[in-house]
């Protein structure tokens, strides 16, 4: 009895050790986005002639050029709201620079568990979700924000409201849905993982694909806010693929 608790006890150790590493690198890659200067010019080095911008704010500014239309504007409600959506933007630039770390620390933790043939299992599955995800979040930013953007801007100006929205809600919704969208595209890993260990079959899978396009499309229509269908259409698409690609993988994993 004292040898388990020990050993869940160094468990634990060890779990903490990693989270840790986690968590300073995540608050180090995002102070770094926060407060680097990347604007940083130094006249005569008074004060007075000191120009500063840092790196989060040039990207803040990039991101409104990109996404945002061109009639539209941003208002900050508050002098908490553009440092409230520096904080988040870095942390999540802090936790794309960090994933990296947070793959390997995952490893490291699972990989003395584990069987030579289950550590290369677990190295490809981390590998796919770190890959799966960035790619998710650059599918959001390049085709399903400029869309969305684009659209909610029309019905703005067809109601005869100024175009002038809140920081808040433009970087709220700028993060969240690169989130999400990250986390839809490492579907195909989940099920990947499900069908190795038994809990779910490719029959499965072929089997209930109308029910699955239904449930893609009932996502896609939540996660897409504008009224219209096309964006909706534009992430069904590859959450369709990405299902296909789940079933013809699952055909050709061998269950544990």
């Amino acid at each position: 009895m004292a040898e388990v608790v020990a050993s869940i006890w160094d468990h634990l150790d060890e779990l903490s050790h990693r989270l840790r590493i986690i968590v300073y690198s995540v608050i180090i890659s995002s102070t770094a986005v926060a407060a680097f200067p990347i604007g940083l010019t130094k006249g005569k080095f008074e004060l007075s002639e000191l120009s500063y911008s840092p790196l989060i704010g040039d990207i803040l500014k990039r991101v409104q050029t990109d996404l945002l239309p061109k009639e539209a504007s941003l208002i900050a409600h508050s002098w908490w709201d553009p440092i409230w959506c520096y904080l988040l933007l870095s942390l999540l630039f802090g936790v794309i620079i960090s994933s990296p770390v947070i793959a390997y620390e995952m490893y490291k933790f699972l990989n003395p568990a584990l069987l030579p043939t289950e550590r290369k299992i677990l190295s490809s599955f981390i590998i796919s979700i770190v890959v799966l995800f960035l790619a998710g979040g650059v599918f959001a930013y390049k085709f399903i924000l400029p869309v969305t953007f684009l659209i909610l801007m029309k019905f703005t100006i067809y109601s005869g409201a100024l175009p002038i929205f809140a920081l808040q809600d433009f970087v709220s919704f700028l993060v969240w849905s690169m989130v999400g969208m990250g986390f839809a595209f490492t579907f195909p890993v989940w099920t990947t993982l499900a069908v190795k260990l038994g809990w779910l079959s490719a029959q499965t899978l072929a089997s209930n694909r109308k029910v699955a396009v239904i449930c893609i499309i009932v996502i896609a229509g939540i996660i897409t806010p504008d009224p219209t269908i096309l964006s909706m259409l534009i992430l069904s698409v590859p959450l369709l693929v990405l299902y296909e690609f789940s079933v013809w993988v699952s055909r050709w994993v061998k269950v544990e």
